[in-house]
């Protein structure tokens, strides 16, 4: 299912407001996950996944109620509430997974104290750069769907170059300023250890290589 996150967001606002249709919503997201669950499970998985949903739902509907009442929800609780989405699809693919292969989504994460938190919005990239520096990796591939990454805006300036390479301070400043090829926050983590980034877009596969068109590359220096 997609948009899970943001109809999460949306059930916080909901319940903040005294709008208690936050309860039918919820209602249907147990219906549309229980659809989907039906489609890919059966037997014992199934069972588990309704069971652990329908217990899921039930937490939700207490804790929006909680903010009903009080009219406030603080950022714990947000974050609680919509990691929910991302907790859901993990929990599908790895019913139907044998596979041993560890999954980040880049968004929901937990602190020190093992205390649900997010990386909020687009926080895959940060994820990556994050997991990067704790492996010491070559070099850290990130995905995108953006056509280029361009040296100003094409829609205010007639007149741009598609860049190449960037160093991390570059890269940071574009970032910053509203370039949304990369998570702001991205070059942090890795910069200490001068690990490359490779900016990859999804859409353009090359034919002969079989790989995937290099946008960027990211360096220390230039």
């Amino acid at each position: 299912m997609s948009k899970v996150t943001d109809i999460m967001y949306d059930l916080i606002h909901k319940a903040q407001s005294q709008d208690k249709s936050y309860i039918s919503t919820l209602d249907v997201v147990e219906e549309k996950h229980s659809l989907s669950a039906h489609e890919l499970f059966d037997g014992v998985d199934l069972a588990t996944f309704l069971a652990n949903l329908h217990q899921d739902i039930r937490n939700l509907k207490a804790t929006l109620h909680a903010i009903d009442i009080v009219g406030h929800a603080t950022e714990y609780v947000t974050d609680l509430v919509v990691g929910h989405g991302e907790l859901w699809r993990l929990n599908k693919w790895y019913s139907l997974n044998s596979s041993k292969v560890i999954i980040a989504t880049g968004f929901i994460a937990s602190t020190r104290h093992n205390i649900p938190t997010t990386l909020k919005r687009d926080g895959s990239d940060f994820l990556a750069a994050i997991m990067a520096a704790l492996f010491r990796a070559r070099q850290v591939t990130i995905w995108t769907d953006v056509a280029g990454v361009y040296s100003v805006d094409p829609r205010k300036v007639s007149e741009v170059v598609i860049l190449k390479t960037l160093s991390y301070r570059e890269a940071s400043k574009m970032s910053y300023f509203g370039a949304n090829f990369l998570h702001p926050r991205t070059i942090s983590p890795i910069i200490r250890y001068g690990i490359p980034v490779i900016i990859r877009n999804i859409s353009i596969p090359l034919l002969l290589e079989q790989w995937y068109a290099i946008l960027l590359i990211l360096k220390m220096k230039i």
